[in-house]
């Protein structure tokens, strides 16, 4: 509902990556499923462009997380901040319930 596509599209997507990311092993830590931030893109993207975007979306987040495995990009993560992970989260926190609480109460 947040990304703005029906419900079923965001089952499917959240099944296939969590197949997907169980098959190509993993750690406890890792994210398959459907995250805050990555929805609030693909509402925009999906608003913009129209649901034909989706899979091109989808293929694009996979190839860069495929890639960043492969270069061992995750060390970058230590150099952000805890105050700005806490801000990004907290601000993605804000707009998905500004953009749910209409819908919530049928506003």
């Amino acid at each position: 509902v947040a990304s703005g596509v029906p419900p079923e599209v965001g089952l499917v997507s959240a099944a296939v990556a969590g197949v997907a990311g169980g098959l190509m092993g993993g750690t406890t830590l890792a994210i398959t499923g459907p995250a805050a931030a990555i929805s609030l893109l693909v509402c925009e993207a999906v608003q913009t462009h129209g649901l034909g975007t989706l899979p091109f979306i989808t293929l694009a987040c996979g190839g860069l997380q495929l890639a960043m495995g492969v270069a061992r990009g995750g060390g970058i993560t230590k150099y952000v901040p805890e105050s700005v992970i806490a801000g990004f989260t907290t601000g993605i926190g804000v707009m998905i319930l500004a953009g749910q609480l209409p819908k919530a109460l049928d506003l």
